[in-house]
């Protein structure tokens, strides 16, 4: 855990988020990852997931001093700047299953909008994002080392230490590969373990799956919710991508859920902090979307530009969200 973390949860276990209330408000976009109702199994392997119990305090309490606002109406007030800084738009990544059957119904019936981020090819080829599979298979039990031949490493596992350290040196080559490079990467993890535990891990970590079309329709029939695209791959857009590579993944998961979905005007980069986002990137995106968001962390800024719109993610522990949110990111 971060030091900020760290310090939000110190803040918001002793009741200063109260000071909130004295300090000005500003308008936030919000992005989750998967909201799971089973006891997750692993905390690395299942790092995007949060708990539905904790998903809905932070709900309840964003409720109570925010106006949630449409991923449609969010833009309008954007363009013309007017924004009361009692605004929230609620945005989720990845498209998890169980942000149709957890999420959806859950804000459906407290009649709160939201904007869903997919990844079509993903969902066309029943994949699941690119951690999961180095995460899986750095916690696989049976092996003690994990050997990537495309990257001339070979990972100690003997211990829940290494296990972690390997975990997240293999995050940051997901991150910084290039698309080609980061499919024979992925293969060569996923190989080190069996398909036996392959198959296992795919069961007992299934929050990480992704819905299927039938449901990202459905959702995009409900009112409430927008469907954007992540990418057509949930390719990261940094500056070692192709351009060629990088209007593909604008161009096609724009043509994939606008045929199954009707229309897709927004946009959100995967890990987009702006170190993963190239200028090129950030441009061509105009072409397809009206507006594409980052992740900087921060409220939404006068500063911001419709292709790039700051948003912060949020975790687990309620009394950090609480302080992170109301203190620790107005800046």
């Amino acid at each position: 855990m971060g030091y900020k973390k760290k310090l939000a949860g110190l803040i918001g276990a002793f009741g200063g988020a109260r000071l909130a209330e004295c300090l000005p408000h500003s308008t936030r976009v919000l992005f989750y990852h998967g909201v799971s109702k089973k006891p997750l199994a692993h905390p690395v392997v299942q790092a995007n997931q949060i708990t539905f119990d904790q998903f809905r305090r932070q709900i309840e309490f964003f409720a109570k001093r925010y106006r949630f606002l449409s991923a449609d109406e969010f833009y309008d007030r954007f363009e013309r700047r007017q924004f009361s800084g009692r605004e929230l738009l609620l945005t989720f990544d990845d498209g998890y299953t169980n942000t149709a059957e957890v999420v959806a119904p859950y804000l459906v019936e407290k009649n709160i909008p939201f904007l869903v981020f997919i990844s079509t090819h993903l969902i066309e080829t029943n994949q699941r994002i690119p951690s999961y599979y180095t995460f899986a298979a750095a916690y696989d039990p049976d092996l003690v080392e994990l050997d990537v031949p495309s990257i001339k490493r070979t990972f100690s596992l003997r211990s829940d230490q290494e296990r972690f350290d390997a975990a997240m040196e293999l995050l940051v080559y997901v991150r910084s590969l290039n698309e080609d490079n980061l499919m024979v990467f992925l293969k060569e993890v996923e190989e080190n373990s069996s398909k036996e535990y392959r198959e296992k891990a795919w069961e007992l970590y299934d929050s990480e799956g992704l819905m299927s079309w039938n449901q990202a329709e459905e959702l995009s029939r409900e009112k409430l919710c927008e469907i954007g695209s992540h990418c057509w791959g949930h390719t990261i857009l940094h500056s070692g991508q192709s351009n060629e590579e990088v209007v593909r993944q604008l161009r096609d998961s724009h043509d994939d859920i606008v045929k199954h979905c009707g229309k897709c005007d927004y946009f959100s980069f995967p890990n987009g902090s702006r170190d993963y986002v190239s200028e090129f990137a950030e441009e061509k995106s105009k072409d397809y979307y009206k507006a594409s968001f980052g992740v900087t962390r921060t409220q939404v800024k006068k500063t911001d530009v419709a292709s790039f719109i700051s948003r912060i993610g949020l975790f687990g522990d309620f009394n950090a969200v609480k302080a992170t949110f109301s203190i620790l990111s107005l800046r």
